[in-house]
């Protein structure tokens, strides 16, 4: 399941909304480089979609690391779903942000 996590949002201390509607998600994790999540997310009268801007963090379980947070970078809008937008991970050498398994 992913989640819909606040942009400002500094340790997560829950699930954030849900985004029960994503019809793909795909995490893939290149060595000693780019590890990326890739989502697309329907256009539908829930208006979820419209909750998803640049910036946002979606929490993402992956296979070997568990729950993972990524920052949304370029949320694309198609006819019927927003797509194939780029979500970098969040790591521990990023100044700003912090992993999600950091200790406060």
């Amino acid at each position: 399941m992913l989640y819909l996590l606040s942009k400002d949002v500094r340790t997560v201390r829950w699930n954030g909304e849900p985004l029960h509607e994503a019809t793909s998600a795909i995490v893939k994790e290149t060595m000693n480089g780019d590890f990326t999540l890739t989502v697309k997310y329907p256009i539908s009268d829930s208006g979820i979609y419209q909750l998803i801007q640049e910036d946002m963090l979606i929490k993402a379980p992956t296979p070997v690391l568990g729950a993972q947070l990524f920052r949304i970078k370029k949320p694309v809008e198609n006819n019927d779903h927003l797509g194939n937008y780029s979500l970098s991970h969040l790591r521990r050498c990023d100044a700003t942000f912090y992993h999600a398994n950091e200790r406060d």
